[in-house]
């Protein structure tokens, strides 16, 4: 229940629709019988070759690791050439492993365009972890894959200039492409009559990222104000690191962020299915999220396709998905107090909020439909593998 995944999927179902053949190459390790995913494992050892994967893995683990993911990354993509004829492999920048995709003059390779959905550079520091030598080489590595890709897109464009800062230099065939969103059934929009007036919703992990420290200390300020009001937080507990680094659990953090008296007002439901969480958007009030850097955040984008009323963070990528005062209200990354106020801001004028969420949904259909992404996505690609054709000739 991720970003990532929400976006594969997505950008799946709308290639299929525009009769593009999508193959997923599955990272996670398990097995899937779904014609077209191919789960990504080692391959088979010789005793030769177990002996020096042992002696790589005491001697350096980190590399040895990211080796191993590598090679079974390389022989899953040549084998999804081979038997689907791909023109072009799409992989996450995570961990730099497009940079083993970098083919060289190797022709039955394709081209190999990454998607930027977080890079590390940007998510460490809002994780509050600093720069040391792990840090610093998955950075280099991440930073690397995009220098040596056939083509990068970004979802946003906040992601992609800073990407490019950091490199010092321009990226070669290197566009900004929303994720696409498809519209809210009609069950599943968001109605004033059926929200309960008295509930705040937070979608997302339990972590510092996200700001679920953020949302406890603004939730204790407006309970303070309206002792019957309530807060769902929904989303897995990932572990909470405070801003040096370290590790508070989370009964310590709603101590630590939140008065006594507020903290029965609080329930963490843990991860929901995609379908589950749609229901309680549309019992909220008002929907918060608070995260301290985002890319391309789904959970905001699928509250404003839902048309309910939204306080979001502002800056980073999340400033490219709303329309201040219009679509959704923001706040300063990280200032509770601003938060705070937003939310009773929506709490006080329900009429406004309603027509707020209502301008949400048509904003979201003119900019991220599959309609309006599917051709400038294909566009890409195309140009991509036009690119690549040029490296090989």
């Amino acid at each position: 229940p991720n970003g990532i995944v929400t976006y594969a999927s997505t950008m799946r179902q709308c290639l299929r629709a525009a009769d593009v053949e999508a193959v997923v190459l599955n990272l996670s390790g398990s097995q899937h019988s779904e014609a077209g995913v191919i789960s990504v494992t080692s391959p088979p050892r010789s005793f030769g070759r177990r002996l020096r994967d042992f002696i790589a893995f005491r001697l350096r683990p980190d590399a040895a690791v990211w080796n191993a993911r590598c090679e079974a990354i390389r022989l899953a993509a040549r084998r999804a050439s081979r038997e689907h004829r791909i023109d072009l492999l799409e992989i996450e920048e995570t961990f730099g492993w497009a940079a083993c995709l970098d083919s060289g003059a190797d022709a039955t390779m394709p081209a190999v365009a990454v998607r930027m959905h977080g890079p590390w550079f940007l998510v460490g520091p809002a994780l509050g972890l600093e720069a040391e030598p792990v840090f610093d080489q998955r950075v280099a590595r991440e930073l690397h894959a995009f220098s040596v890709a056939d083509g990068v897109s970004s979802p946003s464009r906040f992601t992609l200039e800073a990407v490019q800062r950091r490199l010092g230099k321009p990226l070669a065939c290197a566009e900004v492409i929303p994720n696409p969103i498809f519209p809210a059934a009609a069950d599943r929009i968001w109605q004033a009559s059926g929200a309960d007036p008295e509930l705040v919703l937070f979608v997302g992990r339990i972590d510092r990222v996200k700001g679920a420290d953020v949302v406890l200390r603004a939730f204790g300020k407006v309970h303070a104000a309206r002792p019957g009001m309530r807060l769902l937080m929904v989303g897995p507990d990932s572990g909470f690191s405070d801003e040096r680094g370290h590790p508070v659990s989370r009964d310590a953090l709603v101590q630590r962020c939140m008065p006594a008296a507020a903290r029965a007002a609080v329930k963490f439901a843990g991860a929901m299915a995609p379908a589950e969480v749609a229901v309680q958007r549309l019992r909220a009030a008002v929907i918060v999220v608070a995260s301290r850097y985002e890319t391309f955040p789904y959970t905001l984008l699928e509250a404003l396709n839902a048309g309910c009323p939204t306080v979001c963070s502002a800056g980073s990528g999340m400033s490219e998905l709303f329309s201040e005062g219009r679509t959704a209200l923001g706040f300063a990354p990280g200032d509770d107090a601003a938060l705070a106020s937003a939310i009773e801001r929506v709490l006080a004028g329900p009429a406004a909020t309603a027509e707020m969420g209502h301008r949400a949904r048509l904003a979201v259909a003119e900019s991220f439909s599959p309609e309006v992404i599917t051709p400038r996505m294909i566009g890409f690609y195309q140009r991509v593998i036009e690119s690549r054709r040029r490296k090989d000739r």
